[in-house]
C-alpha cells in the first residue's frame, strides 16, 4: 500500500499520460478497479463535480465480460 505521498508521487507523475485520468480516479476515489473499468461518460458531472458509481465489470465466462449493478443499494453511489 503506498503512504499519501508516494501516491501523490504516483498521480503526479502520470500527468500528460493516456493513463494519467485512470490512476487519478482510481487514487483519489477509492473505487475498485472494475467499477472504475465500468465508468461511462455520462457517470461524469463536470457542473457539479461529482461521479456516479452503478456499475462494475465482472468476467462472465472465459475470455468474456458483462457488466452488473452492485448487490445492495449502497453500491451505488455518487462520488463528490
Amino acid at each position: 500500500m503506498l503512504d499519501a505521498d508516494q501516491l501523490r508521487a504516483l498521480v503526479e507523475g502520470l500527468k500528460g499520460s493516456v493513463l494519467f485520468p485512470v490512476v487519478a480516479v482510481a487514487a483519489y476515489s477509492g473505487e475498485r478497479r472494475n467499477e472504475i473499468l465500468a465508468l461511462r461518460w455520462s457517470d461524469l458531472n463536470v457542473a457539479n463535480k461529482t461521479l456516479r458509481i452503478e456499475r462494475a465489470v465482472e468476467e462472465a465466462e472465459k475470455y468474456a465480460i458483462a457488466f452488473k449493478e452492485p448487490k445492495t443499494a449502497r453500491g451505488k453511489r455518487t462520488i463528490i
